[in-house]
């Protein structure tokens, strides 16, 4: 085989060595749906040295094929999100540090901890509302004894006012029955003084028989100064009735 020979067969070997693969194509040899490729592209394009074909679609040489069973391995085995690989590529590989997952044990933990705080809270809400409350009763207390202190003092007022004025219409029914009494009285002496000189101008007309037409008019006249003095009569004992009564009621009004 001549030296042009052998330079065709190299360069065909590397041309067939720098073969472009397809989305399709990587997916079968990393053992992922095409799907799954493209979603990863999406984000992470930026950091595989894909090219293009002529019709544009990606293609794939040795270094992105690479680079793509770096992001497998980071996904399906170290469960790196995509967004963590993200943060791999552009710290330029620094490995990322993933949250360690918190076992029952630690979750029960914590849980009680939130528990017994909260508690605590209640607690404190809890005591804070006691004091509360019990200034509060203090204060309804001395409001209540302020109350029935104001209303005995004003209930000793009112019966005070009461008491006076019951004194006072006592005083003046008093005053009214003994005036009354003393002008029955003086009417009485008045009538009885009438009735004696009436009887007197009887005798005295008896005598004289020339004032017949006046002793004639004298038997009326005394009728109706013994009608008059009857009614003075049932006065007084009114009078003296309606004193007794009024006596009792003040007695029994003041316990006297």
């Amino acid at each position: 085989m001549d030296k042009s020979d052998n330079q065709s067969t190299e360069s065909l070997s590397n041309n067939l060595d720098k073969r472009l693969l397809t989305v399709k194509e990587v997916a079968n040899i990393i053992d992922e749906t095409p799907h799954i490729v493209r979603n990863w592209l999406k984000v992470l394009k930026d950091y595989i040295p894909l090219q293009k074909d002529e019709n544009g679609y990606n293609m794939f040489d040795d270094a992105a094929l690479e680079l793509i069973k770096l992001i497998k391995q980071l996904h399906r085995d170290q469960n790196y999100s995509i967004k963590q690989i993200e943060h791999y590529f552009v710290t330029g590989g620094e490995s990322y540090k993933p949250v360690p997952t918190k076992g029952t044990d630690e979750l029960l933990a914590e849980e009680l901890r939130k528990m017994r705080e909260e508690i605590q809270v209640l607690r404190e809400y809890s005591e804070k509302q006691e004091k509360f409350n019990k200034v509060l009763i203090e204060k309804l207390m001395k409001q209540d004894e302020y109350i029935q202190t104001s209303l005995e003092r004003r209930d000793q007022l009112l019966i005070e006012k009461m008491r006076s004025s019951l004194e006072e219409q006592k005083k003046l029914a008093i005053e009214s029955a003994n005036d009354k009494g003393l002008m029955v009285n003086e009417q009485f002496e008045k009538v009885t003084e009438q009735l004696e000189g009436i009887k007197q101008q009887q005798i005295a007309l008896k005598d004289e028989q020339k004032k017949n037409i006046h002793f004639a008019e004298m038997p009326g006249q005394l009728e109706a100064l013994k009608e008059e003095l009857n009614e003075m009569k049932k006065a007084m004992q009114e009078a003296a009735v309606h004193k007794e009564e009024k006596k009792g009621f003040f007695s029994r009004l003041f316990k006297k």
